[in-house]
């Protein structure tokens, strides 16, 4: 297991409105160590399995441990989520820890993840690179994830990408604003990581034209929430 990942098992801390964390750009889970202060907050053992999953699955260990089967298992229900969907995610996240994360798990799966630390870098690269998806924090520094999606969706060039909603904010209000502001599907953290891939897939699907198989319409239960309008 890399020291990213064990670090995070070992993490505490409490979940808050706050998701801001340490700054800068993820090279990937072997970069030097971040400043660990919220990744337990916005991360619950699923995550933390998943990320073990993509390890176990590419170093060689002793696959006789409780660790190493719960990675594995974790890692084919990942597989099992993504459904083969892969695509170009933009993750919108100034949260290093999140970033680290996500982008494991996105990596694990087959996307191409393209990383923003702001909502004004989001809005700039999904119009520069036109991705697939856009996975969207809300409190971000510079410009936040409401006013990023409203451009986006104002946007001939960008209205047509979906974005989804990745938020501490679990509150009705806030599922409202999503709504208001053209989010396709809305994500409460912690979150678990089949989740997320889950619901991407769905939209990949809907972007192909395909008929999403064996996932639900982005309603969630368990320690996130969601919702998925079902436009094309």
């Amino acid at each position: 297991m890399t020291r990213s990942a064990a670090n995070a098992e070992g993490d505490g801390g409490q979940e808050g409105d706050d998701e801001r964390g340490a700054e800068g750009s993820a090279e990937g889970v072997s970069s030097p160590e971040p400043r660990r202060s919220t990744a337990a907050r916005d991360t619950e053992p699923a995550a933390i399995a998943a990320i073990a999953a993509v390890e176990f699955k590419t170093a060689t260990v002793a696959r006789g441990t409780s660790v190493a089967g719960r990675a594995t298992t974790e890692a084919d229900a990942l597989s099992h989520a993504a459904g083969g969907r892969r695509g170009r995610v933009l993750l919108v996240e100034d949260n290093e820890d999140n970033r680290i994360i996500y982008r494991t798990i996105l990596g694990h799966v087959g996307h191409t993840v393209l990383l923003a630390g702001d909502g004004a870098e989001a809005v700039a690269l999904a119009r520069a690179e036109r991705p697939d998806v856009v996975l969207m924090d809300v409190s971000l520094p510079v410009m936040d994830g409401w006013e990023a999606t409203e451009r986006l969706q104002a946007d001939p060039a960008t209205r047509d990408i979906p974005v989804v909603a990745l938020t501490a904010h679990a509150r009705e209000r806030d599922r409202a604003r999503a709504r208001e502001v053209g989010c396709r599907a809305y994500l409460t953290k912690p979150v678990d990581p089949r989740a997320v891939v889950a619901v991407l897939a769905d939209l990949l699907a809907e972007r192909s034209g395909e008929r999403s198989v064996g996932h639900n319409d982005g309603h969630h239960d368990g320690h996130h929430d969601g919702h998925h309008d079902g436009r094309a």
